[in-house]
């Protein structure tokens, strides 16, 4: 995606393609996506972000990195994730659906409760 240039009259455009080699498990990339979050909640909609179940009151109020984070950080655990194999254990868990007995699944209900 293309974002905010004039050629865009100030919005999206442009198409969306899957990256196979994207991995967000390196810490590098778990901080950039966190910021990338960060920079997002100070967009509004009506400036090229539409309405709609990521956006509340003009504002950009979901990210998954940010809720990952907050899920980490209250099981006593540090963020961003230093080891790759360990990065993927910890995002299984957090997206996994919940159960009755552990913690596991906020990312699931995030997720769901976003759609």
């Amino acid at each position: 995606w293309e974002y905010g240039t004039e050629q865009c009259n100030d919005g999206p455009c442009g198409d969306a393609t899957f990256d196979k080699r994207f991995d967000p498990s390196p810490p590098a990339m778990q901080e950039w996506l966190l910021e990338t979050c960060d920079q997002a909640s100070r967009l509004r909609a009506g400036r090229g972000v539409l309405p709609g179940p990521f956006v509340y009151d003009e504002e950009i109020t979901a990210c998954l990195m940010k809720s990952f984070r907050g899920w980490l950080r209250g099981r006593g655990k540090d963020f961003p994730v230093d080891k790759e194999d360990d990065f993927w254990d910890e995002l299984h868990e957090y997206l996994r659906e919940p159960s009755d007995k552990d913690t596991a699944g906020e990312g699931y209900r995030f997720v769901q409760d976003k759609l």
